[in-house]
């Protein structure tokens, strides 16, 4: 086969598939009230069989996470270059192929990100859908159950953002707080915030860069871009998001700029094993140990949330009860 059949032959299935998202998403759409909260992720691309299956249970995780929302009223899209095995989850899920070669440098990861939410955004111009919200969130991170409910409530129409929520590091057991006393959410993690986007705000390809998203590029600043724009978003008025970090397929372990993220986790980790169950159940996660540190010293192995939830899996990472 030539190299023009063949360009041919990828242009035709990537057609497809998109063709396909947008039946999906319109089928959906009929079954839900507007305004909807879109859940958009950018998926990493496969590099190694070993961190492709951490990238797949991390989503899985999350998406069963999503399936908690008390407000069914939500879509969840997924954008990537591999499309993922997600079980009895992949009927409810959106899926959208990016067509440009996979970034192979760290220091290209965030501009992949930006592209493939450009790419979810355009084909999402392409559905039924009315105005909505728009909610970054990457493939290994969770978010709090009444997130959507509290969005569709009270839907001030320009967006929202978690100042407030958790981060859990795999590498030292720890979970920490994240606040305005500490640091806020939305400056460490990326899975931060809801955005109201009407069709005008929607690019018409992964390539545009004139509307709104490309003035949203750093997510530690979502709150002042949007404030520059006249378009103020608000604080979630409760603890929305856990971060999930050193899980060994993250990109800020790739970039090197995770060590301050773990002293961080550990110098505002929760002591108290209680309390760690109880954000844990909030989250539906369940760890094989708890991280809490009673007097600054490590919790046992038999935790309350170990026994609470029957365990984590046997690869000592975190997992979702996947109900």
């Amino acid at each position: 086969m030539t190299t023009s059949s063949t360009s041919s032959s990828a242009g035709s299935d990537h057609r497809a598939i998109e063709r396909k998202f947008v039946d999906k998403v319109n089928e959906l759409l009929e079954e839900r009230d507007g305004p909807v909260v879109v859940f958009g992720i950018s998926l990493k691309g496969k590099t190694t069989p070993e961190k492709w299956a951490i990238v797949q249970k991390n989503l899985v995780a999350t998406v069963a996470c999503l399936r908690k929302q008390t407000d069914p009223n939500y879509l969840i899209v997924v954008a990537g270059h591999d499309k993922p095995n997600l079980g009895k989850f992949a009927e409810r899920v959106c899926w959208l192929e990016a067509e440009w070669e996979r970034p192979t440098d760290p220091s290209q990861y965030s501009n992949d990100k930006q592209k493939k939410r450009r790419l979810l955004l355009s084909q999402l111009r392409k559905t039924n859908i009315d105005n909505f919200y728009f909610f970054t969130l990457d493939a290994d991170d969770y978010l709090d159950r009444d997130i959507c409910s509290y969005i569709r409530t009270h839907n001030n129409k320009t967006g929202y953002y978690i100042d407030k929520g958790y981060i859990y590091d795999v590498s030292n057991g720890s979970l920490g707080t994240l606040s305005l006393e500490t640091a806020p959410f939305y400056r460490l993690c990326g899975s931060c915030a809801a955005f109201w986007m009407t069709r005008a705000d929607l690019p018409e390809s992964y390539m545009d860069k004139t509307t709104i998203w490309h003035k949203l590029l750093d997510h530690t600043h979502f709150p002042e871009a949007m404030e520059e724009l006249g378009r103020p978003i608000e604080p979630l008025p409760f603890f929305g998001g856990l971060y999930f970090l050193n899980h060994g397929a993250s990109n800020v372990q790739e970039k090197g700029t995770n060590a301050s993220k773990s002293a961080r986790a550990l110098r505002w980790r929760i002591r108290s094993a209680s309390k760690v169950a109880n954000v844990l159940r909030r989250f539906h996660v369940r760890l094989p140990e708890v991280p809490a540190q009673v007097d600054g010293a490590p919790a046992s192995s038999s935790s309350t949330a170990d026994a609470e939830s029957g365990g984590g899996d046997s690869s000592g990472q975190p997992s979702l009860e996947l109900s």
